[in-house]
């Protein structure tokens, strides 16, 4: 991402998919980086997206015959609109060779409503990153953030509830950690890199904000310095795991 130069993914790709096939499993997780639109320097959305189903077609047949599917990670670089899409132009189905590693924080960072991004996905999931997180409007935007498990704004129990109706073997798998993200949706540069982004969408991810002010307020929820995190990691996964077995009790 420093230099943009083209980069050989799919002979990584079929290295890695040889070793998943070793090892009997047929999932393998894959992101692209993150946080392009940030940067004006970077290439546009669509030059991206033009360049992954270019290489991701050609890798298609390589996939199925191992019998593995690439999870793209809901990231820091492509909405699920934008994947959508992807999986159309690679004429790609549900459970093939592609699918969606689902991190339901990540999706607040990319001006998503967690709820409404995951319905719209949910075919497509294979595997998880569970990841609470809270969202903070300010003078500079919008401030994303995880959080513990159970303690923010996303309803996982939702969530999970649909991951059990899709009646696949989707295994939840905790994803948590220090730092935020920064939106600066007053930009209109910046908002305009988001095409498919509706009113009743922001509106949701604005009630998501008020209920954070709320939660701010009475001591419910902290953004953790990444710094900070090593020291607190392993005691705050423990309560992770408590939770979400908590929270799939309640279902």
């Amino acid at each position: 991402m420093k230099t943009w130069q083209k980069k050989d993914v799919a002979a990584i790709n079929k290295k890695v998919a040889e070793q998943a096939a070793q090892l009997g499993t047929s999932i393998v997780r894959s992101c692209s980086g993150g946080l392009m639109r940030w940067d004006p320097q970077s290439p546009m959305t669509e030059t991206l997206l033009d360049e992954m189903a270019t290489s991701l077609r050609a890798q298609r047949q390589m996939l199925m015959d191992h019998n593995v599917v690439l999870a793209i990670e809901t990231h820091f670089e492509f909405t699920t609109h934008e994947l959508l899409r992807l999986f159309d132009r690679c004429d790609a189905a549900p459970g093939k060779f592609l699918g969606i590693c689902l991190d339901t924080m990540n999706l607040l960072t990319m001006l998503e409503d967690p709820t409404s991004a995951t319905r719209r996905i949910l075919p497509w999931v294979v595997c998880t990153h569970i990841k609470d997180g809270a969202v903070i409007l300010d003078d500079a935007g919008l401030t994303t953030y995880p959080v513990e498990i159970g303690k923010g704004v996303i309803d996982l129990r939702k969530i999970c509830a649909w991951l059990e109706q899709a009646q696949r073997n989707i295994n939840l798998t905790i994803e948590d950690h220090g730092g935020e993200f920064t939106l600066p949706v007053f930009d209109p540069l910046f908002l305009s890199k988001f095409p498919d982004l509706t009113a009743e969408e922001f509106a949701r991810i604005l009630r998501l904000a008020l209920r954070t002010r709320e939660k701010l307020k009475n001591g419910e929820v902290a953004i953790t310095p990444r710094e900070e995190w090593p020291e607190i990691c392993e005691a705050r996964i423990k309560r992770d795991i408590r939770s979400l077995k908590q929270l799939i009790k309640k279902q």
